[in-house]
C-alpha cells in the first residue's frame, strides 16, 4: 500500500508587497504540496496500468474525469510526443529534488524514489523500443505502436507513414533532453548516449536553420502553429537551453556551456528590442519570429506578433543556462532581468488574471486573450533566477513579479480537488477557457513542477545582493 503526503494540507496564500517570513513560509508549503501531490497522482495513474508504456495525464482538469478512451484526440490510442519527452525529465528531475529536499519522512522519500525508478525504467524501455522500430522518430501525435498521427479540424485523426529523414522538431528536441534526464537517473548509459546523439542532430538542424515545427493545431484560434516558409521561430534555441544546462551538468563538458551563450545571444540580438529597432514597441520585448534576413517577421496584416510568456519562459531557461554552467555574466543577467520586465508587462492582463497568450508589438493590441497557465510558473521561475546577481534594490521590482505571478497562479489556476494540478487556460472572464493550448493531455509536472522546483531550490539557496 503506498504512503500518503506527510505534509501539511494545500492552503494557498496571497503575499503581499512586503511578504513576512511567514507568508512566505506557507508560499514554500503551498508550493512543495502541490509538487508532491500531482508526482504522486502522475505515479498511482502509472501504476493502475502496468501494461501501458506511457505517462497517461488523459483526464480533464475541470473536474479530474478520464477523458473518453475512444475519443480520437483525447484517448489513450492517441500519444503526444511532446508529453512523453517532457514527462521523463520531469520524473528525473522530480527524483533528484526529493532525495536532497527537507520535511519528507524517510520512508516516504525512499518509497517515492523507488516509484520513480521503476516508472522511469518503464516508459524509457518502451520510448525506446518504439523509435527503434519507428525509424528512431517519435511524433507530434502517434499511435501507442508509434505510428505517426494528422489531426484533421482539431476532431478526428488520420494514419500517416513515417518520416525519418524530416528535419528535426520539437518531439525530437523534448525526447532529446527528457531521455538524457530520464537515463542518467536511471543509469542507462546507452540510452544516454543515444540521447546525446539526438540531441546532437537537432542541434545542427536548428543552427542550419532546418529545424520545423511539427505542432500540430489544435485550438482553431491559434493559427501561428502552422509553419509558414521564411518564418523563424525563437523557440527551438530557447527549449534547448534546458538541454544545454542539462548535458553539461551531467557531463561538463564547456561545448554545452558555450552552446548555450550562443543561443542566448542569438535570441537576443534577433528577437529583443534591445536596441529599439522596432522604435514604435517598447524596450526589449521579444517577438516571435524573423524572417530569412533575420529581421522581425512582420505578417501580412502589420501585426509584430509576441507571446509575452514565451518570453518570460526564455528568461528563466536563459538564467538557468548560466547558472549551472558558472558563466557569470552580469551584464548580459541584467539584460536578461529587463526582457523579464518589459514582456511581463506586455502580456500581463489588466484583470489580474494572468498572461495573455499573444499581443501586436507594434500597436499594443491583445491578439488572443486567453491565458495559459503554464506561463505563471515559468515567469516565477524567471523571476527566482535574477534573485542571485540582483541588489536588494534592484530584486524589489522582481519579487515583485514573482508575488504578483504566485498570487494569481494559486487563486486562479490551482484546482485542489484535481491532483493540485493547474487549469490549462482562463479566458478573459476568469472563467476556465475551452481551448487545448497545445496538447490536452494534463502537464506531467513538467511546465509546473519543473519550474517550481528551481524557484523554490533557488529560494532556499540564495539572497539578493547587498
Amino acid at each position: 500500500m503506498p504512503l500518503f503526503l506527510d505534509t501539511l494540507p494545500y492552503a494557498p496564500v496571497e503575499l503581499t508587497a512586503c511578504p513576512s517570513v511567514e507568508q512566505q513560509a506557507q508560499a514554500q508549503q503551498a508550493y512543495v504540496t502541490m509538487v508532491l501531490t500531482s508526482l504522486q497522482a502522475l505515479l498511482a495513474r502509472a501504476e493502475r496500468q502496468p501494461d501501458y508504456g506511457f505517462v497517461d495525464t488523459k483526464f480533464s482538469l475541470a473536474d479530474g474525469k478520464d477523458f473518453d478512451s475512444a475519443d480520437p484526440i483525447r484517448g489513450q490510442s492517441a500519444i503526444y510526443g511532446w508529453i512523453q519527452g517532457r514527462a521523463i525529465e520531469a520524473l528525473a528531475g522530480h527524483r533528484a529534488w526529493l532525495k536532497q529536499t527537507t520535511g519528507l519522512s524517510p520512508a516516504l522519500r525512499q518509497e517515492l524514489d523507488r516509484r520513480l525508478h521503476a516508472l522511469l525504467v518503464r516508459l524509457v524501455n518502451n520510448l525506446e523500443n518504439l523509435r527503434h522500430h519507428n525509424q528512431w522518430r517519435l511524433s507530434f501525435v502517434m499511435t501507442p505502436t508509434g505510428q505517426p498521427l494528422r489531426i484533421v479540424d482539431c476532431r478526428s485523426v488520420v494514419r500517416c507513414e513515417p518520416q525519418s529523414d524530416a528535419p528535426a522538431n520539437f518531439t525530437d528536441l523534448f525526447y532529446a533532453k527528457g531521455l538524457a534526464a530520464a537515463a542518467a537517473s536511471i543509469g542507462n548509459q546507452t540510452a544516454f548516449q543515444s540521447a546525446k546523439k539526438l540531441f546532437e542532430w537537432v542541434v545542427r538542424d536548428i543552427e542550419s536553420e532546418q529545424f520545423t515545427s511539427d505542432q500540430q493545431q489544435l485550438d482553431p484560434s491559434n493559427p501561428g502553429v502552422n509553419p509558414i516558409p521564411g518564418r523563424h521561430l525563437y523557440a527551438p534555441r530557447m527549449i534547448a537551453l534546458g538541454a544545454t544546462a542539462l548535458f553539461f551538468r551531467l557531463t561538463q563538458n564547456n561545448e554545452y556551456r558555450q552552446m548555450g551563450v550562443r543561443f542566448i545571444e542569438h535570441i537576443l540580438q534577433r528577437h529583443a528590442n534591445t536596441n529599439q529597432q522596432v522604435p514604435e514597441s517598447p524596450a526589449f520585448s521579444l517577438w516571435e519570429y524573423t524572417d530569412d534576413h533575420g529581421r522581425p517577421y512582420i505578417e501580412a496584416d502589420g501585426i509584430l506578433r509576441s507571446l509575452p510568456g514565451h518570453a518570460t519562459e526564455f528568461v528563466g531557461l536563459a538564467l538557468k543556462h548560466l547558472r549551472v554552467s558558472g558563466v557569470d555574466d552580469l551584464l548580459l543577467q541584467q539584460l536578461l532581468a529587463q526582457v523579464l520586465q518589459a514582456n511581463l508587462q506586455n502580456g500581463w492582463a489588466a484583470n489580474d488574471y494572468g498572461i495573455v497568450h499573444s499581443v501586436d508589438l507594434r500597436s499594443g493590441r491583445i491578439l488572443n486573450t486567453n491565458m495559459p497557465w503554464w506561463s505563471l510558473p515559468e515567469t516565477i521561475r524567471a523571476a527566482m533566477e535574477c534573485r542571485n546577481f540582483q541588489s536588494a534594490e534592484a530584486w524589489k521590482p522582481i519579487a515583485k513579479i514573482a508575488m504578483t505571478c504566485s498570487n494569481a497562479f494559486l487563486r486562479r489556476y490551482v484546482r485542489p480537488a484535481v491532483h493540485c494540478m493547474a487549469i490549462q487556460a482562463l479566458n478573459q472572464n476568469g472563467q476556465v477557457a475551452p481551448v487545448i493550448p497545445a496538447v490536452p493531455d494534463a502537464d506531467p509536472c513538467y511546465h509546473t513542477g519543473l519550474s517550481l522546483i528551481d524557484a523554490l531550490e533557488i529560494f532556499e539557496q540564495t539572497q539578493p545582493r547587498r
